[in-house]
């Protein structure tokens, strides 16, 4: 806000005070004896107009207060009336914008109506495909104030007729629009209708004839209730918009339905011409006429019209701007093409949850619900979770917690296109089956003895594998497994759950059971046997065997190399005959460690 001290630029005068003021300071330098003073609560902020015509930094922006004081003795006066006067200029008038290219260019939102090249609005719509960066050129012409001419027939008043006839010419190169008509009055009050009669096929040269559209007339320009004034220059018809084309020359009517008419002047015989600006009002002669109103036709000759026509025409001088460039980038919203699947894992396997969409620039957020869809939050990689902003979900050996979690994606796309949200899916996770092994009746054998190891899984079972000493066990594959003498080991089972959950059982070792017994069988038998010893813990491995007959005879000495506890010493004394015979188990050095008796019977 400024406020500005006031005085007047001359000499103060006894009395009322009216004029224009500047701004001033007056000090004792230029009026001796006095002074001049703001005004009490009202400090000057400028001492010239001029800082307030400098608007780059909004001076003349805000409140503006206007506080007087003098430099006389004592307040005397009062302030009546005051304003301040703004002259503001507006920048270069133009046309409507042009567009170019005029593809994709429409002038309603609907794309109904297609923007034609060249014409000009300021308010274009565009809905360019496919999506892309597309430019259009954007320009406006300057507007210059158009030429204009007002014909007047400075002529004296005469009598008056309902009708006037005249001839309007255009002897210029540029087409000219007819705006406004005034006439004089031959007495004054209201006309119901004043109409313009104009026949464009041809000038008076004569009689017009009946005046009608069959004559080739046409009213142009009408209007009501005219208040007219006798003597005057009145305007009657106004806001026209009649071509007048360079080089016609056109017969005109003008005609006052009522008790009131026009004033003509009378004429002398000779045509006359009335000029402005190349536009020309031609009567007298055989041109001007009068009569009663259409169709009449005029029997008054000469009658000559006494009033104007003003004409204006477009612009000269057209100046185009520079072009401005519009960048309209197109981009493509986001649509979900694969929603994702609910997705089903064991807590040691690895879930996806999946989108495919099509659109500009797409941006992934998944999200999880923990409260049944009532609220999401954005996941973050880390823990079990990657690619949180990606198209693609991973969730790495989900804990059985989150069994019943929902998932789903927000796909932010280029602005403005808006967000997309995937559907809700659900995360089932399966506990990893619970295995246990135990062997029944017994856990260590010896020949002759069978155990069973059965199996337990929690969630039920589907399918069974089981491993001896870490390898398959060809056959076995329902939940318990037969173990004799020459299956010792260490035994697993690896079960698949009804849900294809995967885990492996504890661990059982079937040994061998300590024994000072020699095994032999089938005994009797027809000469083919087999001899089976465990040497008690600590003891000698045996080595071979010896068989005697019933008085001790050597029969059969046999060496063997064993591996494995209870391991079988095959023997052939098929060919021997029946008897009893003993059967000695022996060290490497020959000696004794067990005895034994086979009957042969044949």
């Amino acid at each position: 806000a400024s406020n500005v001290s006031l005085a007047t630029a001359n000499t103060p005068a006894v009395g009322t005070l009216t004029g224009t003021y500047k701004a001033d300071i007056r000090n004792a330098a230029s009026t001796p004896f006095y002074t001049l003073s703001d005004p009490p609560g009202y400090p000057s902020t400028a001492t010239s107009w001029t800082p307030m015509f400098d608007n780059t930094a909004g001076a003349a922006n805000g409140v503006w207060t206007l506080a007087l004081t003098d430099d006389g003795n004592g307040d005397i006066g009062s302030l009546t009336n005051w304003s301040i006067k703004f002259d503001y200029v507006v920048g270069v008038q133009s046309s409507q914008a042009t567009w170019s290219p005029a593809t994709f260019l429409w002038l309603d939102q609907a794309t109904l109506i297609p923007y034609v090249a060249g014409t000009q609005h300021d308010t274009v719509f565009t809905r360019p495909t496919p999506a892309g960066v597309y430019t259009y050129n954007v320009t406006v012409n300057s507007i210059a104030p158009p030429s204009s001419a007002t014909v007047t027939t400075p002529m004296a008043g005469g009598n008056g007729n309902n009708m006037v006839f005249f001839n309007l010419q255009n002897t210029t190169g540029t087409n000219y629009t007819l705006k406004s008509v005034s006439t004089n009055s031959f007495s004054s009050g209201t006309v119901p209708t004043v109409n313009l009669w104009m026949k464009t096929t041809a000038p008076i040269a004569g009689n017009p004839g009946s005046i009608s559209t069959g004559n080739g007339w046409n009213i142009v320009g009408t209007a009501s209730n005219v208040a007219v004034t006798a003597n005057t220059l009145n305007q009657v018809i106004a806001n026209m918009n009649v071509s007048i084309p360079a080089g016609a020359n056109y017969g005109v009517g003008l005609e006052f339905i009522g008790a009131i008419v026009p004033a003509y002047t009378n004429g002398t015989g000779a045509i006359q011409t009335y000029s402005n600006n190349g536009i020309n009002i031609i009567t007298d002669g055989n041109v001007g006429w009068g009569g009663p109103v259409a169709p009449g036709p005029p029997a008054n000759n000469p009658r000559n019209f006494n009033g104007a026509m003003t004409l204006t025409a477009p612009a000269s001088g057209v100046c185009t701007s520079p072009a401005r460039v519009v960048t309209v980038t197109v981009n493509n919203p986001i649509v979900i093409t694969s929603q994702p699947v609910n997705a089903t894992v064991c807590t040691d396997k690895v879930a996806t949850f999946s989108v495919t969409v099509t659109g500009t620039s797409p941006n992934y957020q998944w999200q999880e619900s923990t409260n049944g869809g009532t609220t999401f939050t954005n996941i973050t990689n880390g823990g079990v979770y990657s690619g949180a902003t990606t198209s693609t979900l991973t969730i790495t050996n989900p804990p059985v917690s989150m069994s019943g979690n929902l998932y789903r994606v927000v796909i932010a796309g280029a602005a403005p296109c808006g967000n997309v949200t995937s559907l809700n899916r659900i995360l089932t996770v399966n506990p990893l089956p619970t295995v246990l092994i135990v062997a029944s009746p017994y856990q260590n054998l010896y020949p002759g003895l069978t155990t069973t190891i059965n199996a337990t899984s929690s969630p039920a079972a589907a399918t069974y594998t089981w491993f001896r000493n870490g390898a398959v066990v060809a056959g076995a594959t329902t939940g318990s497994y037969v173990v004799d003498i020459d299956h010792l080991g260490t035994y697993r089972v690896r079960v698949i759950d009804v849900n294809g959950c995967v885990n492996t059982s504890n661990a059982i070792t079937i040994g061998d059971s300590l024994s000072g017994r020699v095994f032999i069988y089938p005994n009797p038998t027809g000469g083919i046997f087999q001899v089976r010893y465990n040497p008690i813990r600590n003891a000698v491995t045996p080595f071979g065997l010896n068989i005697r007959d019933a008085i001790g005879k050597l029969v059969l000495s046999q060496q063997y190399t064993l591996g494995v506890p209870y391991a079988p010493m095959f023997v052939n004394l098929s060919n021997y005959s029946t008897g009893v015979y003993w059967v000695e188990v022996v060290d490497i050095d020959g000696q004794r460690l067990a005895m034994g008796r086979v009957e042969i019977v044949k």
